[in-house]
């Protein structure tokens, strides 16, 4: 007995321990096979703005348009009518309706036929995710039908069913899923779907194409069924469902402004599908849109074909990460030849532009101070790709000329091009390329001594996008943020990670410099592109021959790329870096700054210090004075002596009109009544000097400020003492009319 009871005790447990692996196995088996992605494989692609508007969209692989919602996004009255409507008994069975099943293998026992429906929500996803079984025979599919809908409802919680169910089911003309029928057929979020509208889009999950009598008799009857007291309007149903073609989120209807962003997008995240809220703002890509149609039509004179502009926006919660709001890849994206290149991204010669971050580097490894004084004169370079040791490059400044000495915050913010040769001299071209790489810029193909010291100059090459995030480090203490372009319903999207490239010191001292407009108005006009009543950084670049022309800067909150050009590579007529991509820079930040208010100028790692301009040391009374921001260990500990022997009066100098500077006058007006400014510093202290204009002697009356009927062409304003010429300046006067 005791024997026997053993065996049985034994095949008790071997039978146990069978069934307990082939559950165990079952259910690893649903584990891999049912993964987290299937319910969503055949949703479409579809992109929004920030504001929610619509920026792509792309069918599913099955030829139709599905708009993945979450469950919680549905109105309740829809899930009660889908639930009344197809299976009442949803969250009490398995997958399959025993009641149901019962009543029908019934009528099959006494009729031989399978009658009626009876298939639950959960059997009609199986049919919805294996759309193959439609060509096999009705026996077959049911038993398959049966088995997977079970499978299922091991796998997936009853929630995550019905929400695959909701976006997935067919409605009509290609629209699966309540969420994209809703937005074609009411143009509102399923959110927003009213009771009636609700309604009349389950009665046609039964029956996509009714007639207007079966249309009527179904909807009455189901909101009979569900006890309303609201009286269903079916002629609106009527004329939405029945009558009107529904809206087919055409590519038309998307601003041609957003695809080379969305295109971008695609290549970036190949792999998501489903909604996709991006980062970019539709409303500020229009604007900015419109901007450079306008500021192009005016460069177009000049042989600028195209522009290019890329917006990014620090994110106030977290500082560590800034967001691309806006990306015009190019004036027309349905252009023929060339309008879907996406300028932003394109490598370019970036003439002075990579400047800013060329002297971070010298800062950072010691080399330089903002106080440094750089000599503006002849430099002679030789040539690094030549075998020949005697072929010698000697860089020019854009104007020709030299300066003398000047201070590195001088040379930077006046774009000096021999100040920047020499320091890349000093640096090294290989670790200014090594700090290119670890800035992102990984397009180098060619050896370093191929580029030499034009690595300076930006001839390696650079795009908007990547420069204009480089620049983002000055604004970040230094560190590289992560790029956020958006999220889907799982997780954020975003590229790049969080790296220090430079010391927050340093990042301050460049800012304050590409800040100072006084700094830069020796070089550039102060009524120009570059200047603005709020403090905005900035920096300007120009390719040789006028092939590209670069302004990038910043505000407190914003990052802001601009490029004008060509996409042919050819030259420009005299577009420089300010006039060409500084108008639609000036542009842009301006509109930032009106709807996001005036930038505030914040630095907690300088501090303001009297600069002799010629020295680099703390200013004497007598030195001509440059005042400029850097931390304290770099306060220079002499006063500067080179201007103790001069007169303690201060050099006269002319505040109006500045280099360059442009007038507009009317022609319809008389001259004397249409008189420019002059104004001067220091007169007061210099009262044996004459002004001439334009070689004339000017009836002066010892002023500061006074008005000269000036004609239109170019003039000369000179101060001369002793028939010796102390200061001067040209300036244009040109009619508007």
């Amino acid at each position: 007995m005791k024997l026997i009871s053993f065996l049985k005790n034994r095949n008790y447990l071997v039978i146990s321990a069978v069934a307990f692996l082939i559950v165990s196995a079952f259910h690893i088996y649903l584990k891999f096979s049912l993964s987290d992605d299937l319910l969503r494989e055949n949703s479409s692609t579809i992109y929004y703005s920030q504001e929610d508007n619509l920026l792509f969209h792309q069918a599913s692989p099955s030829g139709k348009l599905r708009e993945w919602n979450l469950i919680s996004n549905f109105p309740d009255h829809l899930i009660k009518a889908v639930l009344y409507s197809e299976d009442r008994r949803y969250y009490f069975h398995p997958g399959i309706d025993p009641i149901s099943f019962a009543r029908i293998f019934k009528q099959f026992l006494m009729t031989g036929k399978l009658i009626g429906g009876g298939s639950t929500i959960t059997q009609q996803l199986a049919r919805i995710l294996h759309p193959e079984w439609r060509d096999e025979s009705r026996f077959a599919r049911k038993i398959k039908e049966i088995f997977f809908a079970l499978a299922l409802n091991l796998r997936y919680s009853k929630e995550t069913i019905l929400e695959a169910y909701l976006n997935s089911v067919s409605i009509r003309n290609n629209s699966e899923g309540f969420s994209i029928a809703s937005k074609r057929y009411f143009g509102k979020n399923i959110k927003y779907l009213s009771l009636e509208e609700s309604l009349g889009l389950v009665v046609l999950m039964r029956n996509n194409y009714p007639n207007e009598e079966s249309f009527h008799r179904r909807v009455s009857s189901l909101s009979k069924s569900l006890k309303l007291k609201e009286e269903i309007n079916i002629g609106y149903l009527e004329s939405r469902l029945l009558t009107n073609k529904p809206s087919s989120l055409r590519t038309e209807e998307i601003g041609e402004e957003n695809y080379h962003f969305t295109e971008w997008m695609k290549i970036q995240f190949p792999e998501y599908k489903g909604n996709i809220l991006s980062t970019l703002s539709s409303e500020l890509n229009k604007t900015i849109y419109e901007i450079v149609q306008s500021e192009l039509l005016i460069l177009e004179r000049y042989r600028a074909s195209n522009a290019s502009v890329v917006v990014f926006e620090i994110d106030p919660e977290n500082k560590n990460h800034i967001r691309l709001v806006s990306m015009i890849g190019s004036k027309n994206f349905f252009d023929y030849d060339a309008g879907q290149v996406n300028g932003s991204l394109a490598y370019r010669d970036a003439g002075s532009i990579l400047k800013p971050l060329l002297y971070a580097r010298s800062i950072d490894r010691g080399l330089l101070q903002p106080n440094s004084i750089i000599e503006d004169k002849e430099f002679r370079i030789s040539s690094t790709r030549s075998t020949q040791s005697s072929e010698i490059f000697i860089p020019k400044n854009a104007d020709l000329k030299f300066w003398g000495d000047l201070t590195l915050a001088e040379a930077l913010a006046n774009s000096r091009n021999i100040p920047a040769y020499r320091t890349i001299d000093t640096l090294g071209t290989h670790e200014f390329r090594k700090f290119l790489e670890e800035l992102g810029f990984n397009h180098f193909n060619r050896s370093t001594d191929f580029y030499g010291h034009g690595l300076a100059m930006g001839t390696g090459g650079a795009s908007l996008f990547q420069v204009t995030y480089a620049y983002s480090a000055f604004l970040l203490n230094g560190q590289l943020p992560i790029v956020d372009l958006g999220k889907n319903e799982k997780e954020n999207l975003s590229i790049f990670k969080n790296k220090q490239v430079m010391k927050s010191e340093t990042a301050e001292e460049i800012i304050s410099i590409l800040r100072d407009s006084d700094l830069r108005k020796k070089a550039f006009s102060v009524r120009g592109f570059l200047n603005f009543p709020y403090p905005i950084g900035l920096k300007t670049g120009t390719s040789k021959d006028f092939r590209n022309s670069w302004t990038i800067g910043f505000s407190d909150r914003y990052i802001v790329g601009t490029w004008v050009g060509n996409f042919s590579g050819g030259s420009m007529h005299n577009v420089t870096g300010n006039w060409g991509a500084g108008r639609i820079f000036q542009s842009v930040m301006r509109h930032l700054v009106n709807i996001s208010g005036s930038p505030k100028n914040i630095y907690s790692e300088t501090e303001p210090m009297s600069i002799c301009r010629k020295s680099g040391l703390l200013a004497s009374d007598t030195c001509p004075i440059l005042t400029i921001r850097m931390r304290s260990n770099f306060r220079p500990k002499e006063i500067c002596k080179l201007h103790n022997g001069e007169s303690k009066s201060k050099p006269i100098e002319i505040v109006s009109p500045s280099p360059g500077q442009v007038f507009y006058l009317s022609s319809k007006l008389p001259i004397d009544s249409q008189k420019i400014p002059i104004q001067f510093r220091n007169s007061n202290e210099n009262k044996n000097f004459q002004i001439y204009l334009d070689g004339s002697e000017t009836d002066y009356n010892q002023k500061n400020r006074f008005n000269l009927s000036v004609a239109k062409g170019t003039h000369r304003l000179e101060i001369k003492e002793q028939s010796k010429t102390i200061a001067s300046v040209e300036f244009n006067v040109f009619y508007k009319d």
